[in-house]
């Protein structure tokens, strides 16, 4: 996030100030970044009680209820991208007018706001290498999980306090833009132009090729302090125009720094393809085209959605942890000896011991995994009893349930019928007491008939006749509730009869469950012991094999060396061979030469190892220069003597074999830098013959980044010398013919043997006619100047 001037994003962000509560949780505590849509308040988190970041967007938006769930569910949805190095979004806010999106806090600084701090604005390549690394790395990570940033620019890497590089607002600016230009007429609601590629400015989907385009972008502005555009009509540029190499952005903004390598700019300038098929097609291979080196951190995984699996019993847990300490041992002892190159004998004494350690290893295993089966079968035994125990006390239970129906059953059946036969008695005698008063009713006296109270008889009858009915409404009443008892106890005893059958089924089940784990856990305890018995053989085998091998041990490490020494040494039939001091080592014709010239590094080397006199003003040349300059203010003797240790030192490492080092002669250089047909006996009548033919071509002057000549006739990063191959080598893949130092040759210049022969021009060269191929400098053997050094061929003794 720029540290641009705050934008006017209306009336409500604009008026929050220091100590102000949003969102009914968050304190606002100060202003650390703001752009074109949004401003960024590092705020309290009460809820959580950290420090987090709260990016504001305008006010003047009347929420969208679409695009703000959009926004929401976007959010949610980059939670599932987990990598330490993303800054994560852990929620989007909205209340009244305020949106604001949510971000951990993150101490440290972007690198548009680093380069701002810099002298010139601009980073080396050396120092941008590491971060670009970490940055691919993330990248690749995201990609393979289906994300793309969409908005990759150095206001977007920030590099925390223990420098490693993270990236803010991943994937989620495309969508805020849409927000605001779907809510709002607000006059800047699109992506900026300066770092997306044209398929984005159009408004096409997001790929994973505009990030790759954005890095490129972001590189050319970190290198240069400028993006591809930016200034003037940047869509129509950003459709139609290529933008210049950064060397010569460099020297449009007379920005001055480090070099940049050949290799850079050619990848920057494949990442702005207009055309996506012709950039990188992914992150690998855009590490591979700019020879990043991987960060050396822990990946960090996506988190799994699948179920754990099944734990392991713990005597297999244990077998686990032991082979996995077995295999540790043996790849221990791999390394041990290939770090310490014991003597081939030695290292078979060593093999032996080890394997007999092994084999006992694997028998302690054995027994192992014999008491892990017996603990096994006592497990399945207990199970077994706890089946059995649970099957008797379901039949106990049972049992007692039947009986206790039987019970109720028998003292519900004897109430009713105690009920029956005191109502059948009562009905006897009401009966009896009916007989009785219908025969009192005409009873025969003296002769005659004569009627008793008939009244009093009737309302007896009567009543008796209501008690009947009384005792016939009870008895049906008595039968209905005898008939809903007996359905209830038979529904109780239906479903108690089934809660039994469903426990003994449960058993039944767990038995069969126990018995198939106990045969599963049994195959794999068989199959182990059978892989360890067939391992223990092997390396039985092993043994003998290599106890009959033991003679030829020996011989075998000697060729095995020598193969290896082979694979180093110099041979004819190398097109490239790197020497003993990373020397390149080129065939150009019949000769082999060093692609660059001798180094600071290289001149210590030989100074250190021979305590060779060579003054102090290779050294001390009166500017600036570090190891990888080329060595300068060195005679001819100095070089030739050079070459002289160097051969010595490389045959005596068994590199070298029938060939030494030596300066070029003045009819190879001229091989060298493409000149042919040249004639004269020697280099003074050679000299200047071939006019118009320069080392970069026949094209007056040199253009930018043909070689480090001096600034009148061209533009470069260095007053003096420059690093050795900083420029494009020419076909045989040699660098700085033309240009940096002139190169002593091992040539007289004529027959009166007077002085050497120096080729190539220098870093302060600037007339035509010394900056011909053909052009030759002639110095006494002994002269050293500022200007001067060599470079060294590889030939036959």
């Amino acid at each position: 996030m720029s540290e641009e001037e705050s934008p006017n994003l209306g009336d409500a962000v604009s008026a929050l100030t220091e100590g102000q509560k949003v969102f009914d949780r968050y304190t606002l505590m100060k202003v650390v970044g703001s752009g074109r849509m949004s401003i960024v308040w590092l705020a309290w988190d009460e809820s959580e009680e950290h420090d987090c970041a709260l990016k504001f967007l305008p006010d003047i938006v009347k929420p969208d209820p679409s695009a703000l769930a959009t926004l929401k569910r976007e959010a949610q949805r980059l939670q599932d991208l987990k990598h330490e190095q993303i800054v994560p979004t852990l929620t989007v806010e909205s209340e009244g007018p305020l949106v604001a999106i949510v971000s951990p806090a993150i101490e440290g600084a972007t690198l548009s706001q680093m380069r701002d701090q810099k002298s010139g604005q601009t980073f080396s390549p050396a120092e941008l290498s590491d971060w670009m690394g970490q940055m691919c790395e993330v990248l690749e990570f995201a990609h393979a999980e289906g994300y793309a940033h969409g908005d990759l620019k150095p206001g977007n890497m920030i590099v925390d306090q223990k420098g490693n590089l993270r990236l803010l607002d991943f994937g989620l600016e495309k969508h805020i833009v849409d927000f605001v230009s779907r809510a709002t007429a607000f006059e800047e609601a699109s992506l900026e132009l300066t770092h997306i590629s044209p398929q984005l400015a159009a408004g096409e989907a997001i790929s994973t090729l505009d990030d790759i385009y954005a890095v490129g972008a972001s590189l050319y502005e970190l290198l240069t302090s400028k993006p591809p555009f930016f200034t003037g009509n940047l869509l129509l540029q950003l459709e139609q125009k290529i933008p210049p190499p950064m060397t010569h952005r460099r020297k449009e903004l007379r920005v001055i720094g480090e070099p940049i390598s050949r290799i850079w700019e050619e990848t920057v300038a494949a990442c702005l393809s207009k055309d996506p098929a012709q950039r990188p097609q992914d992150v690998s291979q855009l590490v591979e085209m700019m020879e990043l080196q991987r960060p050396a951190m822990p990946q960090v995984e996506p988190i799994s959605t699948e179920a754990a699996p099944a734990a392991e019993p713990d005597g297999m847990k244990k077998l686990y942890v032991v082979a996995g300490g077995l295999v540790f041992a043996v790849l221990c002892l791999g390394v041990f000896l290939i770090a310490f190159k014991k003597s081939p004998e030695d290292k078979a004494i060593a093999t032996l011991d080890k394997a007999k350690q092994a084999e006992a290893e694997a028998e302690r295993l054995k027994q192992e995994m014999t008491e892990e089966s017996k603990r096994k079968e006592e497990e399945l035994k207990r199970a077994e009893a706890e089946a059995e125990r649970i099957k008797r006390e379901a039949a106990e239970s049972a049992r007692k349930r039947e009986e206790e129906i039987a019970k109720r059953e028998a003292e519900s059946n004897a109430a009713q019928e105690e009920k029956t036969r005191e109502l059948q008695a009562e009905l006897a005698r009401l009966a009896e007491e009916k007989a009785k008063l219908e025969r009192m009713r005409s009873q025969p006296v003296q002769g005659g008939t004569t009627t008793v109270d008939n009244s009093a008889t009737e309302d007896a009858l009567r009543k008796i006749e209501e008690a009947q009915k009384r005792f016939e409404a009870a008895q049906e009443k008595l039968a209905v509730a005898q008939k809903a008892e007996s359905e209830r106890l038979e529904r109780e005893a239906v479903e108690k009869e089934k809660a039994r059958l469903a426990e003994i089924e449960a058993a039944k089940m767990k038995a069969v469950q126990d018995e198939e784990q106990r045969k599963l856990a049994e195959k794999r305890a068989a199959e182990r012991a059978k892989q360890m018995e067939a391992d223990r053989i092997a390396r039985l085998e092993q043994e003998k094999k290599r106890r009959a091998d033991e003679a030829r041990l020996k011989a075998e490490a000697l060729r095995k060396r020598e193969a290896e020494l082979a694979e180093k040494r110099f041979a004819p039939q190398k097109t490239v061979w790197l020497n003993s001091l990373g020397m390149r080592v080129v065939k150009a014709g019949n000769s082999h030469v060093a692609a660059i010239e001798c180094r600071v590094a290289d001149f210590r080397a030989f100074v250190k190892a021979t305590q060779h006199n060579a003054g102090r003003g290779w050294e001390r040349p009166g500017f600036n220069q570090d190891n990888s300059h080329p060595v300068v203010n060195v005679s001819w003797a100095d070089a030739e003597a050079f070459c002289k240790w160097l051969t010595a030192k490389e045959t005596g490492e068994q590199l070298l074999e029938g060939f030494e080092y030596r300066l070029p002669t003045d009819q190879e250089w001229s091989q060298f830098v493409g000149l042919s047909g040249e004639a004269g006996s020697t280099p003074l009548a050679r000299d200047s013959k071939v006019k118009g033919v320069y080392p970069w071509g026949k094209v007056w002057p040199p253009s930018i980044g043909s070689g480090n000549y001096a600034e009148n006739i061209t533009y470069d990063d260095w007053s003096n010398t420059a690093p050795v191959g900083s420029f494009r080598p020419n076909q045989y893949g040699i660098y700085d013919l033309g240009g940096n130092v002139w190169e002593w040759c091992a040539d007289w210049g004529d027959s009166s043997q007077k002085n050497r022969v120096l080729r190539g021009g220098s870093w302060y060269g600037y007339n035509a006619g010394a900056l011909l191929a053909s052009y030759r400098r002639y110095l006494s053997p002994a002269e050293r100047k500022d200007d001067q050094g060599f470079r060294v061929v590889l030939a036959r003794k």
